[in-house]
């Protein structure tokens, strides 16, 4: 998925997992400032991010809002999903060659 074929993307949603892994509010709203606080810090697009966190996640690049699908899936298996996005990208893009 063209979403994920950036190797710093990949590595900052890894990142990202984590700073969710710490959070103690678990809401769309507080998400959504986790991303976007941390995409400000990093200086990339949050786009950039919510585009691949979505991709990991769902396997989509089109889904119901991100921060909905985070909600929906919950905190441990957001994290857990994010954490192994590197994973996910390299089978995504073995099978598309």
């Amino acid at each position: 998925e063209k979403f994920l074929k950036d190797e710093n993307v990949r590595r900052l949603l890894v990142e990202l997992g984590e700073r969710y892994a710490q959070a103690a509010d678990f809401t769309e709203a507080s998400i959504e400032k986790i991303l976007r606080d941390f995409a400000a810090e990093k200086g990339v697009k949050a786009g950039a991010l919510i585009n691949g966190a979505r991709v990991a996640l769902t396997g989509q690049a089109v889904a119901p809002s991100l921060f909905a699908v985070m909600v929906a899936l919950g905190k441990k298996k957001t994290v857990a999903r994010m954490k192994i996005v590197e994973s996910i990208a390299s089978r995504a893009l073995v099978t598309k060659s």
